[in-house]
Formats: C-alpha cells, structure tokens, sequence
C-alpha cells in the first residue's frame, strides 16, 4: 500500500494523525476480514496508525474483531474498565470477577497512537505474537464462548499458544502432556472455525500422544476420542462414534463433565436426524448430570435445558418447551448477565414460541422488542443478531397483527429489511412481496436492492 499523505490543515482529525486514502481504506475493510493473519502482520506501523485512526473516527467497529470492540470501548471510557464491565454484566458480581482477572492477565494491550486513543488491534496482535504463555490462555480463555465468543482470534490464539508450549518442551521448560494438552485445544479451535481437517490433525496428534501415556481408558484419551468422533462425516456413522465414546465414557470414568457432554452432543445429533425420543433420553442424561456436577445455573447446565425446550417445541409441546425456555432464560440472566448475546438468544427463542407456537402475538411482541433493545444496547443496530432480530418483529407485524403502521416505524430504523437477500437479516424474496403488498407498493413497483 501507499503511504498515507501528510494530515491537511484544514483536516478535522484534531490528534495530527496520518489520514487513510479512500483507495487503501477499500483494500483494507475487503482483505482483512477475511484473512487469519493478524493485522500487525500485515501493515507498516503508519498505515496501521491510519487505519485505526479512521476506524475511530467513523466509529465503525466492525473490522475489528469482537475482543477488540470490547477493547476499545473499554478505552474509550473515561471511567475506565471495572465500571464498564460492572454496566455489562448488571451487577453480577461472579461473572464480572472472572472478566476481570482474565484480563488482568492480559496486561497493558492497548499501545498508543493518539490523544485519548488506542491501538488495540496493535495491541492485541503484538500480545499473539509476543506474549507469554500465562497472557496466552487468558486470551484464548476470554475468545470462548462463556465470554466474547471470537472463534477467529481464539483460533490465533491457540495456535501462538501450541507453537509456545512446543517450543518449551524442546527447552526442557514443558512436559510432553503440555503439548499434548496445547494440541488437543487447538483441534477444539478448529472444530469451532469448521476446519475438519486441521481439527483431525491435530485430535490425532493428541490421541496418539494420551494413549501412550495414559492408556487408551484414561479420560484424556476418551476426550479427544469425542473430537474426532464429532468429526465423522456421515451423520448416522457420527451418531455410532458418539455412542460408542459415551458408553466408554460411562464405563471408563462415570458421572463427569466429559461423559454429560457427550450425552448432550449425542442429544443434538439425534435431534437433527428427527429421532426425538431417543434425543430426548440423552438430554435428559446430561441435564440430570450436568444439575448434580455443575449446579443448575452453570452455562453448560443451561445449554441442555435450552436444548430441551427446542426438542419439546418441535414435538408442539408448547408448554414444556416454554417452561424450559423460561428458566435458561433466569438462570442465563443470572450467570451471564441481561445483555449477553446467549441471554438475550434465550428472549428470542421465548418470542419465536408465543409467536409459532402459542399464538399470543401481544406477548411474542412484547419478547421481541425485549431482545431487539438488547441487542441495540450489547452490539450495536449493525450486528447481524440485532437485524435478524428486527426482521423477526417484522414478520410478525406483517404476517400475523398486518400492522402497516408498525412495519412502518421499524423501517425506519432498519431499512435492510427491504433488501432482497436469503440471509444478513433481511426477507427473503417471497416474504418481501408480503411486505410491499402491506404497505401497498407492490403495485407501484418499487425495486428493491439486492
């Protein structure tokens, strides 16, 4: 790329920092998205700087991925971070302490590039290059699930970490099970992004490694025998991988995290093979299990009774699957906090049922604007949760209240909804013509974007 021209004095970045060309700006937003390799890799401190710098300006965030979001709000937030996350998680203190003390291992990412500002994409891609094995996990730990739900960055991160770990044990700073253990996670990583062969790579490693070590009974063994089994392509041929590593799994170690995880995949397997009885008994396993080891708040917990409450709606059991749905929405408001993107899934699932299901379109609406509030508030109107959100309220103001008025006012908020795309929030093409049709355009025809 061309380094940037000098900053113009009549410019209105006030901080005197290099301007980004229209030119490098496009080739940037379209490459880096779709790379794994970390921004620091690929450009020269002066035009990361301008990048950064326009990212901030324009506020638009969503080049950045979903940990560096959460950065730079935390940096541009005079208070600084224990009051932004004590406001992200409602006062729930458990859930806060551990953000906390994941990033307190973290350390100083942000490097300075401005008044007020940091680069925390400089930041965050020099710790991946650079940091210690301590920094590391926290990473990685912070990119799972339970927190910001990266699979990109988790992905890098494991990778710097496996080379890390491998490079100690050749010092004599690390055991074998370490890399073993380091392997493991990173097929995990893989799994997560769909990368099936790098994830059969490194699962192999791993297995061929416990088996030596421990035998092939030991729970680290029957672990990564569940990865590679996950990855079995044929879908009736996974379901026989899967039972045969609960069933050793149930023999080998008992009531364990590891057994009841199995159980719930299991559960999932069957359910997209429309055997619902038989994914029933396996949910039931974990949920049982996963409320006897874990407690029945714990997010694994959670996830099960989610599930529950999908199977029981597509068996059109309404009111279990709304007694489901109703308690993994207490217990993630409780472990998670009121605004988390899983919390706030949980008031869309309720919507989606009172609307489909029980008919009760004062309630489902009631739901729906619950979950699009905070979604606006916890991502932001642009996400692709907060626009599927808004084109759900629309389906129901047009398909089932036919309020114009309704449709109407979100529009105004949400004009992706007139797009012509299957997916990215808007209708599909035979919804579409339902919408121009109620707010009496069809005949006028207006052409929609695609």
């Amino acid at each position: 790329l061309p380094p940037p021209p000098p900053p113009q004095s009549n410019n209105t970045n006030t901080h005197n920092m290099p301007i980004l060309p229209d030119d490098a700006w496009r080739v940037i937003t379209t490459f880096i998205p779709n790379s794994e390799l970390p921004l620091f890799t690929c450009l020269n401190k002066p035009i990361l700087e301008a990048t950064l710098e326009r990212i901030v300006r324009q506020n638009d965030f969503n080049l950045l991925p979903s940990m560096e979001r959460h950065l730079v709000e935390l940096c541009k937030k005079q208070d600084g971070f224990s009051s932004y996350f004590r406001d992200q998680f409602a006062g729930e203190e458990s859930t806060y302490k551990k953000w906390i003390a994941l990033f307190d291992k973290l350390g100083d990412v942000g490097t300075t590039v401005g008044p007020k500002q940091s680069g925390v994409t400089f930041g965050v891609c020099k710790l991946l290059k650079l940091g210690d094995r301590t920094q590391l996990e926290a990473l990685a730990e912070l990119c799972d699930r339970k927190y910001l739900d990266d699979p990109k960055l988790l992905l890098m991160a494991r990778k710097r970490l496996s080379s890390r770990v491998a490079r100690e044990h050749a010092a004599g700073k690390a055991e074998e099970e370490d890399v073993l253990e380091a392997a493991m996670e990173l097929g995990r990583a893989h799994r997560w992004c769909y990368n099936r062969e790098e994830c059969l790579a490194q699962s192999v490693k791993a297995k061929e490694g416990f088996d030596r070590i421990y035998g092939e009974s030991s729970k680290k063994s029957i672990e990564v025998n569940f990865q590679i089994a996950t990855q079995t392509e044929d879908e009736r041929a996974r379901v026989v991988d899967l039972k045969n590593v609960y069933e050793k799994a149930e023999s080998c170690i008992g009531p364990d995290r590891l057994t009841y995880e199995v159980a719930n995949w299991l559960g999932n397997e069957l359910k997209d093979l429309k055997e619902l009885e038989d994914a029933k008994k396996y949910y039931l396993i974990a949920l049982e299990g996963r409320e006897r080891l874990l407690g029945v708040n714990d997010t694994w917990t959670l996830y099960t009774v989610m599930n529950l409450g999908n199977l029981y709606e597509d068996l059109k059991d309404y009111a279990a699957a709304l007694a489901y749905y109703e308690r993994g929405y207490t217990g993630k408001e409780q472990a998670l906090g009121k605004y988390h993107p899983d919390t706030l899934d949980t008031v869309m699932c309720i919507a989606f049922l009172h609307m489909e299901g029980l008919k009760d379109f004062t309630k489902a609406e009631a739901y729906y604007r619950k979950a699009l509030s905070g979604y606006e508030s916890s991502l932001g109107p642009k996400h692709d949760d907060t626009k599927d959100c808004a084109r759900n309220l629309a389906i129901l103001f047009c398909w089932y209240l036919n309020d114009r008025s309704k449709v109407m006012d979100l529009l105004n908020y949400y004009p992706h909804l007139m797009c012509k795309v299957d997916d990215g929030g808007a209708f599909a093409e035979e919804h579409l013509q339902v919408l121009l049709e109620l707010l009496g355009w069809a005949e006028l025809g207006v052409q929609t974007s695609v």
